[in-house]
């Protein structure tokens, strides 16, 4: 098998377990959607929250028509729509996967016969019924929460708000984390609001808002702390092959620098490169396989911007500040 086939090969294995994740993670999203936080009738954020609203108004309307999937899945397809258009075609093929999988999971869980006993054996408790709407969130919500970051884990993306959530973020500095909290925060005050007829109607917004930081908990402690970044430095003979496994297998770009021993006075030429945690483990199984005589080092870093990466925050307050102050400054020495 020529370096070439081995290459396509690895990277249409890569692209499997990718997509594999991020199918799983949407499965995992919609059991805990269907299992807690939609029989629960809890509003925690994300897009099954605009259909538990939705259900709420035509449920009070006397109609008994399940609803949360149909509405859940229009609106994951409209976002998609938008990080389509405003985006650009490479993310919304990230969330192609997951605006597929999840509203069909979801669809599938939701109407299936009594797919709600757990969360009714817990709102069952004797005399303790928002001690069971309580770990409903919380079950709920570190499904949620699991489900989200192993779709990040696959490369991927788990559409609905987080489309809107890369959309701030790529034209203005608001972090996508800030925003996404944000976007929760504002569909549980506008449950809370829509819902004002519920009983218990303010405990369950702060139950939702438990929930909404679970998930956000298990999305850091299972994505955030599990996939660092890290800077490999590659000292090897065989440089071409390096750099094609970096660039066309990892989809990494590269520096070579030149450099020189300093025991063996011998020039040589090191490559420099930043990835995910796990494609750097990928890169040292091939250097192990191809120069086991390759001398590797490995910095973790905890965020790196620019292409493939976390964008750059277009024209923020910070750095328009900074550029009055540089010109004021050149004005001044000019004078």
């Amino acid at each position: 098998m020529s370096p070439k086939s081995k290459i396509d090969r690895s990277k249409l294995l890569t692209a499997a377990k990718n997509i594999g994740l991020v199918i799983f993670g949407s499965f995992l999203l919609a059991l805990g959607d269907a299992l807690f936080i939609v029989p629960s009738e809890l509003v925690t954020g994300g897009v099954a929250a605009v259909g538990i609203i939705a259900q709420h108004f035509i449920t009070a309307s006397g109609s008994d028509f399940m609803a949360v999937d149909i509405v859940t899945g229009g609106v994951s397809i409209l976002l998609f729509g938008v990080g389509f258009f405003f985006i650009g075609k490479k993310f919304a093929l990230r969330s192609l996967v997951a605006t597929i999988a999840y509203p069909g999971f979801l669809a599938i869980l939701y109407r299936l016969p009594s797919i709600d006993y757990l969360a009714k054996a817990l709102m069952d408790i004797p005399n303790e019924p928002m001690l069971g709407l309580f770990l409903c969130g919380i079950f709920g919500g570190l499904l949620v929460g699991l489900g989200v970051a192993v779709a990040y884990l696959g490369n991927g993306s788990t559409g609905g708000l987080d489309i809107l959530c890369h959309l701030l973020a790529k034209h203005t500095p608001i972090k996508e984390s800030v925003s996404s909290f944000a976007f929760d925060g504002a569909l549980i005050v506008l449950g809370m609001v829509l819902r004002l007829e519920i009983p218990n109607n303010i405990p369950l917004g702060f139950i939702g808002i438990t929930s909404a930081l679970i998930t956000s908990l298990a999305i850091h402690v299972v994505y955030v702390t599990g996939n660092t970044y890290v800077i490999c430095n590659i000292i090897t003979s065989k440089v071409d092959e390096t750099l094609e496994f970096i660039h066309v297998k990892l989809d990494r770009g590269s520096t070579v620098y030149p450099c020189l021993g300093g025991f063996t006075g011998t020039e040589r030429k090191m490559i420099q490169a930043a990835m995910a945690k796990d494609e750097a483990a990928a890169l040292q199984a091939f250097m192990a396989e191809i120069d086991p005589a390759a001398f590797m080092t490995f910095t973790r870093s905890t965020n790196i911007n620019g292409e493939g990466f976390i964008p750059f925050a277009q024209r923020s307050k910070h750095s328009i500040r900074h550029k009055d102050l540089l010109e004021k400054k050149e004005e001044s020495q000019d004078e």
